[in-house]
Order: structure tokens, then sequence, then C-alpha cells
């Protein structure tokens, strides 16, 4: 028997399909020969002869004359029976329901209803009949006898679907446990090549031959993936280093293109800037003209806010201010007012210290410079790196040019670079200057001196 159990389970399927139809064949049989002899007393709720009438009496005198005789029968009629005369609105004409019931089926027949009466649930088995005109006729009995045979019908049948159900438990669990015995190691084995141990294969006991033909199936694949996954491995290995070298080829690449591109754009800016600074200086009669100009090129294209020129005092030998300018949309009133008013002798401050070392000094945040007398102005003001470069000419400082941003940004060797190139541009401008101011004070004296030769010559003729 366990050997039938074991290697049929389908048997036993076939065994539960079977008595789940005897089941159900037991149990609906009789309840369906009760349902057959007790359908022929609905007739008994509802007197076709009465309906008759009413249709008969509907025709010879139209709706008043019903709902007249409706009036009248209502005033002797059963509490158990309902009778109603709807307009085709479905608005009441007469009878003992107050309104139509929403439960009546669309289309005329008997059929077996739950409606509301004064407040409580009423089962019924009522007549719908369409009369001419579209009025509707309701009529109808309580149906106590009805429901209980409708109530045992579906009682019957749940019972019989569970009976049902219990004897699939039953048999499913002995189809569990036929199978159970030859699934329970195959399912270890898969367990322990899912956890990585390919070496494991699955054991052909001999008793069963579709499981043993299972297992020599299942042993061969694994074989064929064992040896499949040694490929496998080495490919990825392969791959996962291609993968690795290219990701940092492309890491490199696309880092290049960024500081490639930022450093384009930084050119660009610093030759905009260089060309409005050359043409201003070439059309600039002296540098205090020059200086405006020349702080708004800076400031705009190198991103600065804030910019002012220095100029060195040779008699009282000290640096002076004598032109600052800033963005618009930078509000430094106090700074510019001090920076204008500040004046430092050689090697004080940082305006001092560039003059004496005629090189350029970059701070990023001057907020936190003891040597920065402007730092708590600044503060207040939202500056913070500060940038200053000498004018210089022959190794000589002439002047020193300072730069404010708002933002904290880091020293730049390039911006060093620039602005020596500036500072030179600035101080070949003041030496040109000052060659064409030396040129037409020696053509003023030559002039002179020739007209006073000329003179002396007439006074001696």
């Amino acid at each position: 028997m366990i050997g039938l159990f074991r290697f049929s389970p389908s048997r036993l399927a076939l065994m539960y399909v079977a008595l789940s139809a005897l089941v159900l064949g037991l149990f609906a049989i009789p309840l369906w020969y009760v349902w057959r002899v007790n359908y022929s007393t609905l007739r008994t709720y509802i007197d076709a002869e009465d309906v008759r009438t009413m249709v008969d009496t509907f025709e010879r005198e139209g709706p008043s004359g019903l709902a007249a005789a409706i009036a009248a029968r209502v005033r002797i009629l059963p509490r158990d029976e309902i009778l109603l005369l709807a307009d085709p609105s479905k608005a009441r004409v007469a009878g003992n329901l107050l309104a139509w019931p929403p439960e009546v089926p669309d289309s005329p027949g008997t059929s077996g209803l739950v409606i509301d009466r004064d407040g409580s649930s009423l089962r019924v088995v009522a007549s719908y009949v369409r009369l001419p005109g579209g009025y509707r006729l309701l009529m109808g009995r309580e149906s106590a006898r009805f429901q209980s045979l409708v109530d045992l019908f579906w009682h019957g049948i749940a019972f019989a679907a569970s009976t049902v159900l219990v004897l699939g438990a039953i048999i499913g669990w002995m189809i569990r446990r036929a199978l159970l015995s030859e699934v329970h190691e195959i399912s270890r084995t898969a367990s322990a090549i899912v956890e990585g141990d390919l070496a494991r294969r699955v054991p052909a006991r001999g008793g069963s031959a579709e499981l043993d033909s299972l297992a020599q199936t299942v042993n061969g694949m694994l074989e064929q993936l064992a040896r499949q996954n040694l490929r496998l491995e080495d490919e990825v290995a392969v791959r996962r280093h291609a993968e690795q070298a290219l990701q940092a080829a492309q890491s490199g690449l696309e880092g290049l293109i960024v500081r490639r591109t930022a450093e384009l754009a930084q050119a660009n800016q610093w030759l905009l800037a260089q060309h409005v600074v050359t043409q201003t200086l070439a059309e600039a009669a002296t540098l205090e003209r020059a200086a405006p100009n020349v702080l708004r090129a800076v400031c705009e294209f190198l991103n600065w806010d804030f910019g002012a020129l220095w100029s060195i005092d040779r008699e009282k030998k000290i640096l002076r201010c004598v032109e600052v300018w800033h963005k618009e949309s930078v509000a430094v009133p106090q700074f510019a007012a001090a920076t204008l008013a500040s004046t430092f002798g050689r090697g004080i401050g940082l305006p001092g210290r560039v003059w004496a070392s005629r090189a350029p000094i970059c701070i990023p945040d001057v907020i936190h410079d003891a040597n920065f007398a402007r730092a708590p102005i600044a503060a207040r003001e939202g500056l913070h790196t500060a940038f200053w470069f000498p004018i210089l000419l022959a190794g000589e400082a002439l002047g020193v040019v300072e730069f404010l941003s708002r933002e904290i940004q880091p020293p730049d060797q390039d911006l060093l670079d620039m602005m020596a190139t500036l500072g030179s541009q600035i101080g070949q401008f003041i030496e040109r200057k000052s060659a064409e101011d030396g040129l037409r004070l020696a053509q003023t004296e030559l002039t002179h001196v020739t007209r006073v030769a000329t003179l002396g010559e007439m006074t001696t003729s």
C-alpha cells in the first residue's frame, strides 16, 4: 500500500475527484428534488386570477379605476400581502407600500425579494406586471417558507463543499507524505547547490524509475554547469579587469575635459580682460583716467567684486589709494570709503608689503588676517578673498593694484602670472606716458630757447 502511495500519487488525485463528485451528488440530488417539489408552492403566494382581475380593471377603467379598486382592497388586505400600483416614473399611485421598492427587477416576472416596510425588512415572493402606458403593478406575499427552503439549500451546498475540502486536505497530506521521502533529499541537495556547493549530486536510490531518471538528469546538468562556471569565472575576471581599466580611463578623461574646459574659459576671460585693458591704456591720457576701466575689466571678466589702485607718493613716501571700483550688485560703501582714506608706508599693511617685496600676495580669507587693517569692515560687508600685485617697471614698484571677492578662493598660480603681466602692462603705460611728458617738456624748452635766440639776433642787428 505504501508503495502504491509513493509511486502513484496520481491515483490519489483521481480518488479525490471521484469522492468529491460522489459527495456533491449525494447532497445536491436530494436538495434539488426538494426544491422541485416545493417550488410549485410558489403559485400559492400569487393568485393568477387576482392578477388577471387587476389587469382587466386597468384596461376597462384606466389608472384611476384600478387605483380606486386597490384602495378598497387594501383596507381588508392581510398584513402579509403587498399590493402596489405605480406610474411610469415609479411614483406610488395606490397600495399598501409607501413607495415602489428599488429591489424589484426592471423586467416583469416573479421573484423573491427583501423589501423595506414600515422600517423593517420583509421577505416576499412578488409578481411584477407591466401595464399599458408604462404603469407598474406589484402583488406578492411574505415568503417565510420559501426562504427557509433557500436557506436549507445553501446550507446543504456549504456542508457538501466543506466535506470536499476536508477530503482534499486529507488526500493532499497523504500525497505529500508519499512524495516527501524522495523529494526531501533532492531539496537538501538543491539547497547545498544554491549555497555554492557545486560538487554535490542528487542520489539515485533505485526505488522509483522516474525519480532516478530525474536525479541522473539533474546530475548531468550540474556537471555541465560546473564546467561552464569555471569558464564564466575566467571570463568575468577578464571583463572586470577591462571594466575597471575603462572606468579609470573614463574618469580620467572626464576630469581632464572638466579641467581643460575650465582652463579654456579662464583663458578666454583673461584674453577679454587683457584686450579691454590694452585698449583702455592705449586711449587714456593718464593712469587716473584709465584706472576705473582697468579695474572694471578685471573685476567683470575675472570674477572679482572690488578693485582699487594704489599709487606711490614719492614726496611723502607713502602708498595712497587713487581709485576704487565695485560691481553694482555688491554694496561695500564703508569698505570703499575706508580704502580711499587709507595710506600705507613701505612694508606697512598688506599693500605696503607688496610695495616692499615687489611680489604679489593672495589671501583666501582676509577677515582672519591680523595684517589686514580693514578686516572688520570687510567682514561686515562680506568680502573674503583678496589679491594684491605690484605695478613694476624695470624692477621698481610704481604702485599696487588690489582686488577682493565675496567668494573664498584658493591661491591660483595662473592668476598670479596673469596679474604679473597686467602689472607690467600698467608699468609700461606709465613709462610711455612719462616719456611722452618728457618729450613734450623738451620740445617746449627747445621752442623757448629758439625763440630767445631769435630775439637776441634781432636785437644785435
